[in-house]
């Protein structure tokens, strides 16, 4: 599939999922391939726009969680990430992708469970935390946490 359709359709995803975004400030939104090696620059975009945010390490953690299930379970081509301020202290981010096909779920884990605690570190770590489906486009997981 050529780059500008993927940039189209990325394009329309998160243009929905803003059109959900509480009453806030966006700060920032960028567009990856769905490549392991790009979580590395989703962690660097937040780096970059959180750096003096005491919130800033909590959300690249989150964040990384967040687009390596997209990357492992979704099919999608790509994943965006929004940085929102929705509150004075409040932070929302979240991570967008074409997945159509199941819900992103808190599993039970057990200690000898490998994997599946990306969603359940989401659950300790952010305020709250939910999913948007975009019907016909693909889904929106994204946490709040405290930020500056």
């Amino acid at each position: 599939m050529p780059t500008t359709r993927v940039n189209e359709d990325a394009r329309e995803i998160v243009t929905a999922t803003l059109a959900e975004l509480p009453t806030g400030e966006l700060i920032r939104t960028r567009t990856f391939a769905a490549r392991a090696d790009q979580v590395a620059y989703a962690r660097a975009f937040i780096r970059t726009h959180l750096a003096d945010d005491p919130a800033c390490d909590t959300v690249v953690l989150l964040v990384s969680e967040l687009a390596t299930n997209s990357i492992r379970h979704s099919r999608s081509r790509f994943f965006a990430v929004t940085l929102a301020r929705i509150g004075p202290d409040r932070l929302r981010i979240t991570v967008i992708d074409e997945g159509r096909a199941g819900i992103p779920y808190l599993p039970e884990i057990t200690v000898d469970t490998e994997g599946g605690r990306g969603i359940a570190v989401i659950d300790c770590l952010a305020t709250r935390w939910g999913i948007t489906r975009l019907p016909d486009l693909g889904t929106a997981v994204w946490f709040e946490c405290a930020g500056r």
